[in-house]
């Protein structure tokens, strides 16, 4: 068996691992040893499992990187990626441009530059961008913004633990956040579980 069969066997693996700092871990291995090979789709795929295992294992900041060197290597050759990997470049831009507002180490300019590569490269035409607006009208349309209270009359929780998943994904799920410290999602999981 050739190293990149190999490779290509052992990220299928990684698919079936729960999510966690196990997964994680395999994940960036695996990363390393594809770089090695020379072989492009391979290292697509390893990279794109290390961005699935970082933000579905509690380290969804660590994305980034991984996830800008995927992009880079779709510009410079779209031909390296199967559909599969294109269809999952584009999945992997909305988890990173929109997990960027949970880090508020993330400056507002980085999240607006990545949200104008998304709308650029999901968009056929060229789309409207802040840049055809008259100087300053920008600034000035953000100081009106005005926060304000809302009073609640009544709140109504409404939670979603995947209750699509079969009792083996759930128990994935819960043994990936328990490796992560999240005993609140534990918790909840579990007595979602026990109330149908």
């Amino acid at each position: 068996m050739t190293l990149v069969a190999e490779l290509t066997r052992a990220l299928n693996e990684l698919d079936r691992q729960p999510h966690g700092a196990a997964r994680i871990a395999t994940a960036e291995r695996l990363v390393d040893e594809a770089a090695e090979t020379g072989d492009r789709p391979v290292l697509i795929a390893a990279l794109q499992e290390q961005i699935t295992a970082y933000n579905f294992g509690g380290e969804s900041q660590r994305m980034l990187v991984p996830f800008a060197r995927v992009l880079k290597m779709w510009d410079d050759r779209p031909e390296d990626f199967n559909d599969y990997a294109r269809y999952r470049l584009f999945w992997h831009f909305k988890w990173a441009s929109t997990g960027m507002i949970w880090h508020p180490d993330v400056p507002l300019a980085t999240v607006q530059h990545w949200l104008d590569e998304m709308e650029r490269r999901y968009s056929p035409e060229k789309p409207w961008t802040r840049a055809k607006m008259e100087p300053g009208k920008f600034d000035a349309m953000t100081k009106a913004i005005v926060g304000f209270e809302v009073d609640p009359m009544a709140i109504r929780g409404t939670r979603k633990f995947n209750q699509h998943k079969s009792a083996d994904d759930l128990a994935a799920t819960v043994s990936g956040q328990q490796e992560v410290g999240r005993e609140d999602i534990v918790a909840a999981i579990k007595e979602l579980a026990r109330n149908g």
